[in-house]
């Protein structure tokens, strides 16, 4: 039988399928590709870095752990056998603290110890990691710097006077309490240099027979005779030692009655 041709009429209704098929397909391939794009652009996950950080602290008169964080990436397999060797060069340029130790992972905490006679002031923390394999191939990575700062401790200083209105020519007691920080608060603070200063002209000026050390309990007592009619202020004070920054008290105005 021979093919019959389509008709005018058949035409007319196939076309615009045909039409509508094609910019559906077209559309399906673009959604397809926008789909594609988005997929391929996302961001792979970010990887660890190598690096070192550490808190400021504080020098205390007694020996404390410093802490400071390592991350380190090795090659594959060389986490068998690591060890980290950090050193904490001080405001002077020299190497003030160091640790070394064996690590079981690539990142974590360790610590060095600082005992309170090192220098205040910024420091430079460094660190190389040394990693093996089981066959004892090893790899040495220098982590990068960091800095932290050490300040001196504080210290704390009241002052008691009595009597504080006493009459002409009495003995009038002061006593100078002096506390030093330390790692857990703050305690008396053993055989520190104290003074007492009166204010004058509007300026502090020592007076040079109150020098003196405080006792096992952190403090001084200095007995003075009243012989001046006019008001004075005084305040104690705690001069700078290897147990801290200085301090004053709070000032007292003593006047005879």
């Amino acid at each position: 039988m021979p093919d019959r041709q389509p008709t005018k009429r058949a035409l007319s209704r196939t076309l615009p399928r045909l039409r509508r098929l094609v910019v559906a397909t077209a559309c399906a391939a673009a959604i397809a590709a926008s789909v594609t794009l988005v997929t391929t652009s996302a961001a792979p996950a970010s990887a660890a870095t190598d690096g070192l950080s550490s808190p400021d602290g504080v020098l205390y008169q007694e020996c404390v752990k410093h802490p400071y964080r390592y991350s380190v990436t090795v090659p594959d397999g060389y986490d068998y056998e690591m060890t980290i060797d950090a050193k904490a060069i001080g405001p002077a340029g020299y190497v003030a603290e160091d640790d070394f130790r064996y690590i079981t992972s690539t990142s974590g905490t360790a610590s060095m110890l600082f005992c309170g006679d090192e220098k205040a002031g910024r420091y430079l923390l460094e660190a190389e990691v040394e990693a093996c394999d089981e066959s004892y191939n090893c790899d040495t990575i220098t982590l990068p710097s960091a800095r932290f700062r050490m300040r001196e401790a504080r210290t704390r200083t009241t002052l008691v006077i009595k009597p504080l209105r006493p009459r002409f020519n009495e003995v009038v007691r002061l006593v100078t309490t002096s506390r030093e920080e330390r790692s857990g608060g703050y305690a008396p603070a053993i055989y520190a240099p104290v003074g007492l200063e009166l204010r004058a002209q509007h300026r502090w000026t020592n007076v040079k027979a109150a020098k003196a050390r405080t006792d096992r309990h952190g403090r001084s007592v200095t007995r003075l005779r009243w012989n001046v009619r006019r008001p004075l202020t005084i305040r104690a004070i705690t001069l700078p030692s290897n147990h801290g920054a200085g301090s004053a008290s709070a000032a007292r105005t003593v006047r005879t009655r």
